[in-house]
């Protein structure tokens, strides 16, 4: 059964209703079709959300969020712990400047927009921002739970030991910030038409890169990141041999 979303009132909430098999076109091409829970499940954990203000206001705004989002993730840990969890690790943000869909989204001109590893810098301090705010929170969260071993999971350190050591642990040197399933531009990266679309090549070797869609990293890369958090939190949990 195919039904145009244009002819619903709430388009993908009945669309999900009526229909078994769900196709997406994006410029009268079908870039997707699956099930409600296949689209859902390799799509919909990725939204690009922008907020225009003045630039006085730019950091108030970005830190209002930060808070926001922290105070969930904090009701959310404290939800598990008091499910019964007695070993809790809390994961930071990792330097979400260096990612192909941010580089994509926010490209300058301007070479003061971008660090040292060629991420863009204001991005990257939103999440050393937030990171900093979180381990703040975790401190108080364990005068809350004493008996709880309560524990920072530090990704953004984890993803700049990767990125900046990338070549010597097998990866492109000249591919670290492209995505491998992608098309276009100078990140290999496009919102319209992302891996997974009809058409969206694959690179070759997927373990010389480390962005594997833009949005996620590629096996590889979650691999090496994975040895060095296990290194870093498992002591810290102190759990019985």
């Amino acid at each position: 059964m195919w039904v145009r979303t244009d002819q619903l009132k709430n388009s993908m909430e009945e669309a999900e209703h009526l229909c078994e098999r769900l196709g997406i076109f994006v410029g009268g091409r079908l870039q997707c079709i699956g099930n409600e829970k296949q689209l859902k499940t390799r799509y919909g954990g990725f939204y690009v959300f922008t907020i225009t203000t003045s630039s006085e206001n730019e950091q108030e705004v970005e830190r209002a969020t930060v808070a926001s989002h922290l105070v969930d993730g904090i009701r959310a840990f404290q939800r598990v712990i008091d499910y019964g969890a007695v070993r809790v690790v809390v994961p930071g943000n990792i330097p979400i400047g260096c990612l192909p869909v941010y580089l994509t989204a926010f490209q300058s001109n301007a070479s003061a927009a971008y660090d040292e590893d060629n991420c863009l810098t204001k991005l990257n301090d939103l999440a050393t921002y937030h990171n900093h705010q979180l381990k703040e929170a975790i401190r108080e969260l364990k005068k809350d739970y004493p008996n709880t071993v309560i524990v920072y999971g530090d990704y953004y350190r984890a993803f700049q030991r990767l990125f900046r050591n990338a070549e010597s642990l097998g990866f492109d040197g000249a591919s670290l910030q492209k995505a491998c399933c992608g098309t276009d531009g100078d990140y290999n990266f496009n919102l319209t038409e992302m891996c997974g679309a009809f058409g969206v090549p694959i690179c070759r070797n997927p373990n010389e890169h480390i962005s594997w869609d833009g949005v996620h990293l590629t096996q590889e890369a979650y691999k090496i990141m994975s040895e060095w958090l296990l290194s870093d939190i498992v002591p810290k949990l102190h759990c019985p041999i």
